[in-house]
């Protein structure tokens, strides 16, 4: 089953690109719960891969990394996964990892073109989200969160250095889309 993107996911994309075009090295893209953020960090990932640059898309809980790597699938990236339990880690250009064990096998890991952030929130410096970011210092940093501010108010400025903003939900509503 092919994923059509809605008009808003590809405008959502465009507005990434021309951030990096503008010299931002990290990108937040904050929309809505349900908005399909997973399809448009999986079809950002499918446009590195094809010009065979490496992606590290982190996560912090099994169900995202499932979900994130179902929709690799369904689109047609290869990739690999890195879950706690599992020996090794995967040499493919698109990698799929739990943060906590990405942060633990970080000497192992190929260098990322670009990091992905699922629930980007949680990425301050001195998480192991922000640890594997400042690790890979070269490295593009595209986060993605329904919520772009954390409830201890720890700033995410350390980690990002622009924000595009998705669709409302009211927008989202108007549309049909929810």
């Amino acid at each position: 089953m092919a994923i059509i993107p809605r008009p808003y996911q590809l405008q959502a994309e465009q507005k990434i690109r021309d951030a990096y075009v503008a010299g931002h090295r990290a990108v937040m893209l904050t929309s809505p719960v349900a908005s399909g953020k997973t399809v448009t960090l999986s079809r950002i990932s499918a446009g590195v891969y094809q010009k065979r640059k490496r992606v590290l898309v982190l996560a912090h809980r099994r169900e995202l990394i499932y979900q994130i790597s179902d929709t690799l699938k369904t689109i047609g990236v290869p990739h690999g996964t890195i879950l706690g339990g599992q020996p090794g880690v995967p040499r493919s250009h698109v990698v799929v990892a739990a943060v906590q064990t990405a942060h633990k096998r970080l000497r192992h890991l190929a260098t990322p073109d670009l990091i992905i952030a699922d629930e980007a929130h949680r990425a301050v410096e001195d998480s192991a989200f922000g640890q594997i970011m400042s690790h890979f210092s070269n490295a593009r940093v595209l986060g993605v969160s329904a919520s772009p501010q954390r409830t201890d108010k720890r700033p995410l400025s350390g980690i990002f250095d622009t924000l595009v903003h998705g669709p409302s939900v009211a927008e989202l509503i108007a549309l049909g889309y929810l």
